[in-house]
């Protein structure tokens, strides 16, 4: 009896060391943009925008804008210019995203009708459905210009 308990608390404890080092060693890095976004979320209603939970709509929408103002629909242009489908919003703009954080790094901005969206920003929308995402994937995408 004694034997058993023995050997099944020494097995708990070598796996549960295993299981450390692998949290450690394995660990996924994750986007600080994403959790930034996520923090703006408000967390509640989960579910009525059709994500599960926020931690799906902040990672479903953040886009980057590439291109010039040649080859990109967004580039170059203002929020309250864009053709964007209706029910989605422009909710922020990640501006400097691979810079140091500090001094001239990241910023974020509120979106406002005035403001333009520059090459390499990420901005973070939010849509009434779901289904929205692939209109607005294909808005966002360059020209063959750029290529």
């Amino acid at each position: 009896m004694i034997a058993a308990v023995l050997s099944l608390t020494l097995l708990g404890v070598a796996l549960g060391w295993v299981l450390g080092l692998a949290a450690r060693y394995l660990r996924v890095e994750s986007n600080p943009v994403h959790e930034e976004i996520q923090q703006m979320l408000p967390g509640v209603n989960c579910g009525q925008c059709g994500y599960p939970g926020c931690s799906g709509a902040a990672e479903a929408l953040e886009l980057v804008v590439h291109g010039d103002v040649t080859t990109s629909k967004a580039v170059g242009r203002r929020i309250d210019h864009l053709d964007l489908p209706e029910g989605v919003t422009v909710g922020a703009i990640v501006r400097g995203v691979g810079l140091e954080a500090g001094g001239d790094g990241r910023r974020v901005l509120i979106a406002h009708g005035d403001t333009v969206i520059e090459a390499e920003d990420h901005v973070i929308l939010f849509m009434v459905n779901k289904d929205l995402v692939p209109k607005v994937e294909r808005f966002f995408q360059v020209g063959l210009g750029f290529f």
